[in-house]
Parts: structure tokens; sequence; C-alpha cells
């Protein structure tokens, strides 16, 4: 799992009844983050290849130019079209390698100011989650879900990463993604 610092792991480890491995960095961006990004903690693994990938990304990338993705302008945009363009680029990398199926974790709504460009971000990774055909990649859409927030009003309570972890298990489910 490369997905956020949050509880899900937990949850979907004890619904499918065996320990998940998470090797998510909180702060990690596709293309930047306060810390490595998403494809350099995927390439950094050295494990065997998960059959599986639940992974999360695009967040943290909208924050990091979040005044001007306020505004949707032209840079906003094209942040965006990078981020899918890595995206696109490590989904292939998956497939090559071996990886069978990923569940890929969309942004949700955390500001009604960055809501365009979160669809629009979010549009283009379904995108290129759909039109991928090695791996599988089934995309799990929170936006229309409503999660209370935490402490810095950005990152769900225990209670919205148990609905989003209940998105995950029936993504999974009803795909025969085994996690």
């Amino acid at each position: 799992m490369f997905a956020g610092g949050s509880t899900i792991v937990s949850h979907l480890s004890e619904w499918s009844g065996h320990d998940l491995t998470n090797r998510a960095v909180v702060g990690a961006g596709m293309r930047n983050g306060w810390v490595a990004p998403i494809p350099s903690q995927y390439y950094g693994y050295t494990g065997s290849v998960p059959r599986t990938v639940l992974m999360d990304g695009g967040g943290n990338d909208v924050f990091s130019v979040q005044d001007q993705c306020s505004v949707f302008s032209d840079e906003c945009r094209a942040v965006l079209d990078e981020v899918n363009r890595i995206f696109r680029d490590l989904l292939t990398a998956m497939g090559q390698g071996g990886v069978e199926d990923v569940l890929f974790l969309g942004p949700y709504y955390v500001r009604d100011s960055l809501r365009r460009a979160i669809d629009y971000g979010v549009n283009k990774m379904k995108d290129g989650c759909t039109n991928t055909t090695l791996p599988t990649c089934h995309f799990v859409d929170v936006r229309n879900m409503t999660f209370p927030l935490g402490w810095d009003n950005v990152h769900p309570t225990e209670e919205g990463y148990l609905k989003m972890a209940t998105a995950i298990w029936d993504t999974s489910l009803d795909n025969n993604v085994p996690l």
C-alpha cells in the first residue's frame, strides 16, 4: 500500500484476514511533497512483487499549488497534467513489473475553492486508470462522500478513514481484486 498515514490499512487487514504491508510515507505527492514522491516509494521497494497495489495520490500535489488551484489557473492545470503523466508512467511500470491490480483511492474535496482542481485531476486520473490494460486499475472515487475532518481540517478523522476503507473494500469485492 502506498497511501497516506491513516488507519485504512488496519481496517483492510482486519477484513481480509491477513496483514497488509503499508509502504506509505505521509506528505508524499506524485511529483513532489515534503518527502520522497510516491513513484520513488514504489521504485525503491525491494520486496516481492505485490499482486495488488493500493495507492492514492494527487491531493498533496494540489496543496503544493493551492493558491493557483483555488483560482484554477493554467499553472494549476499544468501541475495536474504532470501528475497525471507521472501516474500513467507509474501504472505502466507497475504492469511491466508484474503488478496485476491497482486500487487507486482518489482525492476528496477538502476545500470548496479546490473543487474544480480536484475534479480536473480526478477526471484525468480516472481516465488513466480506466485506459490501462496491465495492471487492471480500479478508481475509488470518494469525492461525493462526506468525511469529518480532524484537527488540521485536511485529514479525515477515524470515522472518515473507515468510510474510505469501506469504499476500497467494496471496490475490491465488486471487482474480485484480492487484498
